[in-house]
């Protein structure tokens, strides 16, 4: 009696790119067996099955059914002449997802996207950031994007900005083996840091003053004058946090920090935008000083007086006054010899005459030269 001839053909397997595996005993078939006979679990070698570096690809004959581990229903090798036929062993590209990181820069700058932030999740098994064997990916290929390179780009956030295109890596990694999966990044436009710093300023006790809102220097983050894209600011509501500035009647001093101005009264032009910009205000100091050729000592009873005797003097308002004569030329008046000898009625008729004049233009010299002519 011959051996009965079967076939035992190992079926296909297969893994993810990166497992080590043992090939599975029970994958094959098997043909021509008698008696109800079955074999049922049978060795099977594979030279990439435990190899996790082995690259993604069908490798046809790799699986090679060899011993006949374990059998039943009175099975026996002997009475067989077996045939053993090769099967395929496929390895399946590792699902992994690169996302970008969020990426930012102050607004005006010009920034180029950094091609190292990003993150990598391998889906395989749970997750992680490690990719099998060591590899490792280094860098990503942004899809090009208008916003880190735009001065003019507004702050505010710009969702899903970073794109991924590619990767490069290292350590034997190979974008075949891998399911590469992208997920975008956001791109975050923040305010410019500028100083706005107000101009000291000083006036004579007495004078009239005008506080000028272009009266401060700009100060870039990086240190000049110059903001991005062309844009000024032109303006500033600048005001003396006292009122002393601006009021005649303020004593001579030192005001520090008197000159404040809120940020967001900057008014700008050439694209400027307050939205843009951080600002912060640097106060300015404001002094009062007393007219030289006067007492400093007697100065404040001298203005006293003289608003006492020439103009009215009002407890409530001392400047209510019948004469719009600038103090600081009333106060140069009475300090002239000739002032004092002028008679009552041609003292009013200097007044009067210097009343016609507006507060700014009047001059020492005009009220001498009227002096004289009354006289």
């Amino acid at each position: 009696m011959n051996p009965r001839p079967i076939t035992v053909t190992a079926l296909a397997q297969e893994k993810t790119y990166g497992e080590s595996i043992t090939p599975s005993t029970s994958e094959f078939s098997v043909t021509n067996l008698a008696n109800s006979e079955s074999i049922d679990t049978v060795t099977i070698t594979s030279s990439f099955a435990e190899d996790s570096s082995a690259n993604v690809e069908t490798y046809t004959g790799d699986l090679s059914p060899t011993t006949i581990l374990t059998s039943s229903g009175g099975f026996s090798e002997s009475n067989y002449d077996v045939t053993r036929v090769d099967g395929p062993f496929t390895i399946n590209k590792r699902v992994i997802r690169l996302t970008a990181q969020d990426q930012e820069k102050i607004y005006g700058n010009t920034e180029t996207l950094e091609n190292k932030a990003f993150t990598v999740l391998d889906t395989f098994g749970g997750g992680g950031s490690a990719l099998p064997n060591g590899e490792s990916i280094d860098t990503v290929t942004f899809v090009s994007t208008v916003v880190p390179g735009d001065t003019t780009a507004n702050v505010g956030t710009y969702n899903d900005e970073i794109n991924i295109s590619g990767q490069a890596g290292s350590s034997g990694f190979l974008s075949s083996n891998y399911d590469i999966a992208y997920s975008p990044g956001d791109y975050t436009i923040s305010r410019r840091a500028v100083d706005l710093v107000i101009s000291s300023d000083k006036r004579f006790a007495g004078a009239l003053y005008q506080i000028d809102p272009t009266a401060f220097t700009t100060i870039d983050l990086d240190g000049d004058g110059i903001l991005p894209n062309g844009e000024t600011i032109d303006s500033l509501a600048i005001m003396s946090a006292n009122g002393v500035a601006e009021d005649p009647a303020a004593p001579f001093v030192v005001y520090p920090n008197e000159l404040v101005a809120n940020p967001a009264s900057a008014l700008g032009s050439k694209g400027f935008s307050l939205a843009n910009y951080n600002l912060t205000v640097i106060p300015g100091d404001f002094e009062i000083e007393p007219f030289s050729g006067l007492s400093a000592i007697g100065q404040d009873l001298i203005q006293e007086q003289w608003i006492l005797d020439n103009v009215g003097y009002d407890l409530t308002d001392p400047f209510a006054n019948t004469y719009a004569i600038s103090q600081s030329i009333g106060l140069r008046l009475i300090a002239l010899k000739f002032w004092a000898g002028l008679s009552p009625s041609k003292k009013k008729a200097v007044l009067t005459s210097l009343d016609a004049i507006p507060l700014h233009l009047q001059t020492l010299d005009q009220a001498e030269k009227l002096i004289e002519d009354i006289k």
